[in-house]
């Protein structure tokens, strides 16, 4: 896939010397483990970032040095035990359930990116944001980077998203700041 928004993302963050970047072996052996392909765009936005935060949010990585900002089958299983009566009452299911969405993202105040892969194939999947509290999770027609690109911007046009920027980044946070994965639990871990 060739999104034009991941070199956006890339100069948006403004990122020197990534921490934490995983290599295709680690994403190849996440993937043996998941079972699943997981979306070419969203590996290369995770290994050219490496380990960091987009205000209050981050994306998961396999190499994270914070079990609690890893991704991993492990933590997906936790994520899906702990989310079981939100995702029954909200109509939708967890990895590893068939077709069930895959937490790739954490940010405070109980909220998660969660991704549908569409097929076998690594190209295609669907993108959903998740506030625990809403119980229903907002389907994007985005990919991973247009999403923290136009969301950051201010440039999606529903109405829950200009309050999730104000939550994610104050007034004067940057886009990104690389570090390795902080080592506190979120509130649903």
């Amino acid at each position: 896939m060739n999104d034009p928004y991941l070199e956006k993302v890339l100069q948006l963050a403004g990122v020197v010397s990534p921490v934490e970047q995983p290599k295709e072996d680690d994403w190849q052996s996440l993937e043996r483990e998941l079972g699943i392909w997981l979306p070419e765009d969203v590996k290369l936005l995770i290994t050219s970032l490496g380990s960091g935060y987009f205000g209050e949010f981050s994306l998961l990585n396999p190499c994270s040095s914070s079990k609690y900002a890893r991704l991993s089958r492990e933590r997906l299983l936790l994520y899906q035990h702990n989310l079981q009566p939100i995702a029954r009452e909200g109509g939708f299911s967890l990895y590893p359930d068939g077709n069930g969405l895959i937490r790739i993202g954490a940010g405070s105040n109980r909220m998660d990116l969660l991704l549908q892969p569409m097929s076998s194939q690594p190209v295609e999947y669907r993108l959903a944001w998740l506030d625990q509290d809403d119980r229903i999770p907002k389907w994007l027609d985005l990919t991973v980077a247009r999403f923290l690109h136009d969301l950051y911007l201010g440039l999606l046009s529903v109405g829950w998203a200009t309050e999730l920027k104000e939550l994610i980044w104050g007034p004067d946070d940057p886009f990104f700041v690389s570090q390795p994965g902080r080592g506190e639990a979120p509130a649903d871990l």
